[in-house]
């Protein structure tokens, strides 16, 4: 045993201080006899008197037993409260007025068969002396959160995705206990501007009674490199002759992974003087436009370069013709006369020494006559020198989207769907539109869109479309079966040319793009053709108020195919 200060121990039972979950103080009731006391995770005493102890103190009595929760010690009502005797103080008031702590080996306790769903009264006892310490569980909760992201990530300005799939939420018990959290165990709040910019992440409990916040940082989309796609076809030369870019394709690639194909035109070409034999290096560059923080009258420009080698010969033998390809063709409708492929379409032959060359003039060419009809085969034949190679034609059938007879979220004017609205707010969600289209028989083929630029931004005077990719505003369906829409799949960005006083009346209206889409299997007979629309998170947002954030307009859908022989 051990002694206890005497005027402690009297203030102790005199309820002037006891504490809730070994800390808060509660009131104590105290007789001759017996004493009681109830708290919040904690205890207090009842006792009765005269048992002898005669060690250290032979012939005293006890006249009173006490017991208490130890400091920081408390039960909460999570299933886990299991009293044990360490948890507690037990004190023996002696009859020659001395106190003494007993060690757990010198007393019983008793715990509630229940304790660990509803608490209760425990009661202790010593020879023949007992105390009943009331304890109330203390609520269980969470008294802190803390996130992080999964794995290190860069986020992108205009792109700006997080979900719960990217976190990890830890909820801190009062107890100290930590746990990661489900994701249906709290919900993250993310403001209207995030999509763009990024910023500020509110995760709180489902029951509001604890939160954090995550800050997510946005790094400008800007232009990383730019690479060769597909080398020009001709790669030799002899001395004299002048660089020969057919065929040529420049891939840009931007800093969050999107890649488009350059049009001749956007990029510059160096080529050094072909005067002498040897290899010589070819230069091309690219000038990117952005505008820092998604929209201000600020434009900053970023140029990126690359370079091949061609070859320069004394004399150039390009050796035999090995294959014939072709790498263009007009678009022709079904209905349309083939004669519109007359001088159209571009063919190349390819030569030993690797060189792929234009044969439109050498080569007998054999066009069709009469009418396309999209389902059916129809082909052009190429005849050069002892190569020969029949070329399939792709037929296209135009379904104008204002013929849907089911939408939701635009409205038909100038024969086309106009203005989806794409910027987070009531009212977008769950925005589509269907289309039927009955084919004439089972198609492999291919699906794009005839749109309008889905995002504008304004310089100065100018309008310049920002680019989007469509699978981050759209969703598309064929006959309920969703069809994946390709990165690739973007909005080109480029300059309209309208002024700010007349984009809504001008040339604006006329920028539609064609967008491929994406490969579609079509059934023989009716199609169901959906698109669902939802808020956009690529491009640019507008630089004006609210009212014109980022909207969608379709014109027509194209289905192309070459039909097998």
């Amino acid at each position: 045993m051990k002694k206890k200060n005497f005027l402690t121990l009297v203030a102790l039972l005199s309820g002037l201080s006891m504490a809730s979950c070994g800390n808060t103080p509660a009131d104590v009731s105290s007789n001759s006899d017996s004493q009681s006391t109830t708290s919040t995770g904690s205890s207090e005493a009842s006792a009765s008197s005269d048992s002898s102890i005669t060690d250290p103190n032979e012939g005293a009595t006890i006249s009173t037993l006490f017991a208490s929760l130890k400091e920081g010690i408390c039960f909460y009502n999570n299933g886990r409260a299991n009293p044990s005797k360490e948890d507690f103080e037990v004190y023996a008031m002696l009859s020659n007025g001395s106190s003494l702590e007993l060690a757990p080996s010198e007393f019983e306790m008793e715990v509630p068969a229940n304790f660990k769903a509803e608490g209760g009264t425990i009661i202790f006892k010593a020879g023949e002396k007992s105390f009943d310490l009331a304890i109330t569980l203390a609520d269980y909760s969470i008294r802190d959160l803390s996130a992080s992201l999964k794995e290190e990530k860069t986020f992108y300005k205009g792109d700006v995705k997080l979900t719960k799939d990217d976190l990890i939420v830890t909820a801190i018990f009062v107890d100290g206990v930590k746990k990661t959290l489900r994701e249906t165990d709290y919900e993250l709040s993310l403001g209207k501007d995030f999509p763009y910019s990024g910023g500020e992440a509110i995760i709180q409990t489902v029951d509001k009674k604890a939160s954090t916040k995550l800050e997510i940082k946005a790094v400008d989309v800007i232009l990383d490199r730019i690479e060769v796609a597909k080398m020009p076809g001709k790669t030799h030369y002899a001395v004299g002759e002048a660089f020969d870019s057919s065929l040529m394709e420049i891939r840009s690639i931007l800093n969050n992974g999107v890649s488009r194909i350059l049009k001749e035109g956007e990029y510059e070409i160096e080529a050094p003087s072909f005067s002498e034999a040897g290899n010589k290096s070819v230069k091309v560059s690219y000038t990117y436009s952005y505008v820092p923080n998604g929209y201000s009258n600020e434009r900053i420009d970023i140029t990126k370069s690359t370079s091949f080698d061609v070859t320069i010969n004394q004399t150039l033998d390009n050796g035999d013709l090995i294959s014939i390809e072709s790498f263009s063709q007009p678009i022709i409708y079904d209905g349309e006369t083939l004669d519109k492929l007359n001088g159209g379409c571009k063919f190349y032959g390819k030569y030993a020494n690797g060189n792929i060359l234009s044969i439109n003039d050498s080569a007998s060419i054999t066009y069709p006559t009469g009418n396309a009809v999209f389902g059916e085969y129809a082909s052009i034949m190429v005849n050069c020198g002892e190569v020969s190679e029949e070329f399939p034609i792709k037929i296209s059938n135009k379904i104008e989207c204002e013929t849907s007879t089911n939408f939701k979220g635009a409205e038909i004017q100038h024969n086309a769907l106009r203005n989806f609205n794409l910027v987070k707010n009531v009212g977008v969600e769950n925005n589509f539109f269907e289309l039927e289209y009955d084919a004439p028989s089972d198609i492999e083929g291919n699906l794009s869109f005839n749109m309008a630029p889905v995002t504008l931004q304004m310089y100065g005077d100018k309008t310049f479309m920002a680019g989007a990719r469509l699978n981050t505003f759209m969703r598309l369906f064929v006959n309920d079966k969703e069809i994946a829409i390709s990165n690739d799949s973007v909005m080109k960005q480029g300059e309209v040319g309208a002024t700010p006083n007349d984009w809504n009346f001008g040339p604006f209206y006329e920028q539609y793009q064609l967008v491929d889409v994406s490969d579609v299997s079509l059934k023989k007979g009716a199609n169901k053709i959906k698109v669902e629309l939802f808020p956009c998170t690529s491009g640019l947002k507008t630089c004006w108020d609210d009212n014109y954030w980022p909207s969608a307009d379709f014109d027509y859908m194209l289905i192309s195919t070459a039909a097998k022989k």
